[in-house]
């Protein structure tokens, strides 16, 4: 789903950079507005179109309106507007596997003119430099010698008759900030002729370098280098071209585009010109013009001078618009992500333990784990639909790092069963529309469950009204069986494997539930870490095993299965640390590559042992949440599966 306007707006308010001119700065910004009331449209063979531009009808009334150029009538206007012109800003969706993941906010500013930055007087003395020591040392260079004088003689007359280097009149200057979908910075973008460059971190309070970005709050500041209006992050003066061509940057005057908002204009001088070329907003139809936004350039020096790559002139020609730069098209290039992979990180700075727990419960995701920093600590989180939120969680004992808490949502009330130590505890609470957890209120559970004391891993879900609970009793050499318990919201009942076809399945401890089409199905790995299925039919109280699997599957760390999507799921993690996925129905059976003769993979990613799946708040994505000690130990990841 695209973007809304309302987003778009709360975005570009919310970064909206403030802006400071070098104190020499004389060559300022304007509106477009301002700029056609001050410009003749000339075609490229030199027709002149109209004497005024004056607007944008005018501006777009030439079918086909390419070849056309734009140029300032009188040299007066070059100056611009000043501080208080606009600054125009433009988002993009990022998205990937069909859901977004971050954007791009875009702002670009208008001026007038590009001044002179040559050294006119350093390039006059090294090009008399090498004038004299060419012919100084003739004898030894043979004929390039003089030509080597007469060039660099040629190149100081022709620099003495200019006013000036790469100049030009109109320029386009931008900076890009990207975001994650949290409203979490993660680079920001300036621009400096004809490239740029990213800036990935907050700067060292105190410091000016090049490396990082400056905020207030979290609004950029942008430094604009005096008379190029190159875009930086910092203070100070950047070499180029061996000293001829330096950029200064200043902390003169400041340009803060909200500075006059106000609720008649809550976005100040941002205005928003979309992101549509073919239909933008009423007052951004100028972006349709694919011309130059200033005249044509003039004729370069026929040779290339103090290592420039670009040709010596006196002035180049005009920019195009924005919605003509690749940015409009393809966002910035290359740049920092979050999502690699379609993986993002999950914003809790807690290392996790493989115990994880999810579900829903009324309009929210819920999130528990284990902190393996804090022996054992649980922790809650909450999702509801655009963040993660920390929900502080009454002390309800340490967890050891092999033991697993599990959670539902039934009877409008969160279940939690967990073990601390050698108890096996049971415990219920809510959640208020404020976010705060109450009614926590400890259980008894009855001595049916004494068997189960040892047991390291629970699974949960609600199965044709009841509350399913799912564990093992350890048996010899080092196996267990499964046990399965209901709850009916007065009563536990051990719900015994009574059928022939059925006996209590071995496991090497590592199993999961879901209902599915009017049956519960339990998936587990055996004592060899082969994974099967198994469902039981409340209506007929019967348990059946699923034919085998037409691929082998095995699992020695985790797995997980949920109903989503018309299909079941099952994701594990492989022999080799892989996150797997496939996807069962009563017609079509297990899907998977037919060509690998395995599983799907999710994104290639490690696991390092914890792992949740449940259905998003919009049932549009699976949700899964996993542990990956790749990048630190206990990180939680966060990435999905659509629903297709």
């Amino acid at each position: 789903m695209a973007i809304s306007k309302d987003d778009q707006d709360r975005l570009i308010k919310k970064f909206a950079p403030k802006l400071y001119f070098h104190p020499d700065e004389i060559y300022l910004p304007a509106s477009v507005e301002w700029f056609l009331e001050r410009t003749n449209l000339t075609s490229d063979n030199g027709s002149i179109l109209y004497s005024v531009v004056a607007n944008t009808k005018n501006l777009l009334s030439l079918k086909p309106n390419n070849g056309f150029h734009l140029n300032l009538n009188r040299e007066n206007d070059r100056y611009g507007m000043g501080a208080n012109s606009p600054l125009y800003a433009s988002v993009i969706e990022i998205s990937q596997g069909g859901r977004a993941v971050g954007y791009e906010i875009g702002y670009w500013a208008f001026f007038p003119f590009n001044g002179n930055i040559f050294n006119f007087k350093k390039a006059n003395a090294i090009l008399s430099g090498i004038a004299v020591g060419s012919l100084l040392f003739s004898f030894f260079l043979g004929p390039l010698g003089p030509i080597g004088a007469a060039t660099a003689i040629a190149a100081i007359v022709y620099l003495n008759r200019l006013d000036g280097l790469q100049m030009h009149e109109g320029d386009w200057e931008h900076i890009t900030v990207r975001v994650d979908t949290k409203d979490n910075i993660i680079g920001i973008y300036f621009s400096a002729h004809d490239g740029g460059s990213w800036a990935l971190q907050p700067a060292i309070d105190g410091s000016n370098s090049s490396e990082g970005y400056h905020l207030e709050g979290v609004r950029p500041f942008v430094y604009i280098a005096d008379a190029s209006h190159a875009f930086y992050s910092y203070l100070g003066t950047l070499k180029r071209v061996g000293g001829l061509a330096n950029d200064n940057m200043g902390n003169g005057q400041l340009w803060d585009p909200l500075e006059q908002a106000s609720s008649a204009k809550p976005l100040g001088e941002l205005i928003n010109i979309g992101h549509s070329l073919s239909s933008p907003p009423h007052d951004s139809e100028w972006l349709k013009f694919p011309g130059r936004w200033g005249k044509k350039g003039s004729k370069p020096f026929p040779i290339k001078l103090f290592g420039l790559e670009e040709e010596i002139v006196e002035y180049t020609g005009g920019p195009t618009s924005p919605a003509y730069k690749s940015w409009w098209h393809n966002g910035e290039e290359e740049g920092p992500t979050t999502w690699p992979d379609n993986i993002t990180p999950l914003p809790h700075g807690v290392p996790s333990t493989h115990s994880l727990a999810m579900t829903t419960y009324n309009d929210i995701l819920c999130l528990v784990y284990t902190a393996r920093n804090a022996q054992g600590k649980v922790h809650f989180s909450y999702f509801d639909g655009v963040y993660w939120e920390p929900i502080d969680i009454p002390h309800i004992g340490l967890l050891s790092d092999d033991n697993q808490i599990t959670i539902a949502s039934y009877l409008d009330k969160i279940q939690a069963i967990y073990r601390v130590g050698k108890t096996l505890k049971w415990a219920t609470m809510e959640i208020d529309d404020k976010f705060k957890i109450h009614g926590w209120q400890h259980n008894s559970l009855p001595p049916m469950f004494n068997d189960y004391l040892a047991s390291n891993t629970f699974d949960s879900g609600t199965y044709e009204g009841k509350l399913y609970l799912l564990s093992s009793r350890e048996e010899s050499d080092d196996q267990a069986k499964l046990g399965v318990f209901t709850y009916n919201g007065i009563d536990w009942e051990d719900l015994l494997f009574n059928d022939s076809q059925v006996s209590p399945p071995k496991t090497n401890g590592l199993y999961s539930l879901s209902s599915y089409n009017g049956l519960l199905y339990i998936a587990y790995a055996d004592p060899n870490d082969d994974i099967y299925v198994i469902t039981y039919n409340i209506a007929v109280n019967v348990w059946e095993r699923l034919p085998s699997l037409t691929i082998k599957r095995k699992t020695k760390l985790s797995l997980n299965v949920r109903d989503f999507g018309g299909y079941l799921y099952l994701l594990y993690t492989d022999t080799n640390n892989i996150l797997r996925w496939s996807r069962y129905n009563q017609t079509t059976g297990w899907l998977y590559d037919e060509k690998d003769r395995a599983d799907y993979t999710v994104d290639k990613y490690h696991c390092s042992g914890g792992l949740v799946i449940s259905p998003d708040l919009t049932d549009e994505f699976l949700m899964v949440v996993f542990t990956n000690d790749d990048h630190g130990p206990g990180k939680l990841y966060l990435t999905d599966i659509t629903a297709s």
